[in-house]
């Protein structure tokens, strides 16, 4: 699980065999959910994309950079819910709904804005 190998680069952890959950050593811990894989919506990215006008060649290479930029986004967004459950265990509940899940999606936005105003214009020049 790559949230728990970036989670013990910058904290200590109980290591346990449980694969869901991140407990750290001063107590608390993280459960991931499926929920929380960010899955759903980067295949909701990837439909929106192959449905919306632009060059297939853009598509071939902004898609999977797409998901990549969620996916590491996402990442960072566990990382930084490790930071409140370890030293402000009492925001996390504000970091974690009003905070990181609203930047997730200012990504996802941010992805799709670029996509609009750079590529969508950008059509396949094939001999008529």
């Amino acid at each position: 699980m790559q949230s728990k190998f970036m989670i013990k680069l910058f904290f200590k952890l109980n290591e346990g065999e449980e694969t869901r959950k991140i407990i750290f050593a001063g107590g608390g811990y993280i459960g991931i959910s499926a929920g929380c894989s960010g899955l759903k919506q980067m295949m909701q990215c990837v439909i929106v994309l192959l449905l919306t006008r632009g060059s297939f060649g853009h598509k071939l290479w902004f898609i999977p950079f797409g998901i990549l930029m969620m996916h590491l986004s996402n990442l960072a967004r566990i990382l930084g819910l490790s930071f409140f459950v370890v030293y402000a265990p009492d925001y996390w509940n504000f970091a974690h709904d009003y905070f990181f899940r609203p930047l997730f999606y200012v990504v996802i936005f941010g992805l799709w804005v670029w996509w609009e105003e750079r590529f969508r214009h950008c059509v396949s020049l094939r001999p008529e």
